[in-house]
């Protein structure tokens, strides 16, 4: 099957030369509360969300390793969306929290 493109609008730079996502900069290792990750190809997928605050919105922050792919196959996608689905599913029931997710 072709390659499909990754949309990188969602991903932002971060000092250590590794993709995130955008709003990496609200989750720090000692506000991280859950983290979760899977395979997606060669790749690892982690996302880790921070401590909720009653009330506000809470945005996870999803990082690639070794590196952010230009492109996913049919069948990387489908990797990383069962994985990316598991893990918010997993992490919503821990927090007891609702978790949205918009594709664009």
């Amino acid at each position: 099957p072709e390659d499909l493109p990754v949309s990188r609008s969602a991903y932002g730079w971060r000092e250590s030369g590794k993709w995130t996502s955008s709003w990496d900069e609200s989750v720090s290792a000692s506000a991280a509360v859950i983290t979760r990750s899977w395979k997606v190809g060669h790749r690892t997928v982690a996302v880790t969300i921070p401590r909720p605050i009653p009330g506000k919105v809470v945005h996870a922050a999803f990082e690639w390793e070794p590196d952010v792919p230009t492109k996913l196959s049919a069948d990387e996608w489908a990797e990383y969306r069962t994985g990316r689905h598991a893990a918010l599913t997993a992490i919503a029931e821990a927090l007891q929290i609702n978790v949205g997710v918009l594709d664009v």
